[in-house]
């Protein structure tokens, strides 16, 4: 596995989310990689998207609900009692009842400019509310996080 590749991914990241800048005035992004990962990062004042790629972990699309326009931690071990601000657009699909999830076999490849656009898309439509500011899905949100926590 090359870095020029996962460089190369992360720029196709930055076109297909792009849609966040034009359509909802997200901030330019910012990147970061290294030779087994990748993250691009888009905010207004008070949403965060996070487009993770890592060799071992998979793509993943976070929401964030940010406290200040600044990233907060994540919370570590959740409990009932932690505030939880990260929430997986895995978890946005159920709660809308939105896209159906990407199989888990492409999720671990290198990103295609497919799966980035499946993914873009399902936060395009099932994160409308949350990427506009309207935090009303957390509380749904919240407990199906800790509901899985508690599971594990």
């Amino acid at each position: 596995m090359t870095v020029n590749v996962l460089r190369d991914a992360a720029r196709n990241c930055v076109r297909i989310f792009s849609f966040l800048v034009a359509e909802y005035g997200f901030r330019a992004p910012t990147v970061s990689s290294d030779s087994a990962s990748f993250t691009v990062r888009f905010q207004t004042d008070v949403t965060g998207v996070e487009v993770n790629y890592a060799i071992r972990g998979g793509l993943i699309v976070w929401i964030c609900q940010l406290t200040g326009g600044s990233w907060p931690g994540r919370p570590g071990r959740i409990t009932d009692e932690s505030a939880i601000r990260w929430f997986d657009l895995y978890d946005v699909q159920a709660v809308v009842e939105g896209h159906p999830p990407v199989a888990d076999d492409l999720i671990y490849a290198i990103p295609s400019d497919e799966i980035l656009q499946a993914r873009a898309e399902s936060l395009r439509t099932d994160g409308d509310s949350l990427l506009r500011g309207d935090f009303t899905l957390v509380p749904q949100l919240r407990a199906r996080v800790i509901a899985r926590a508690t599971r594990a």
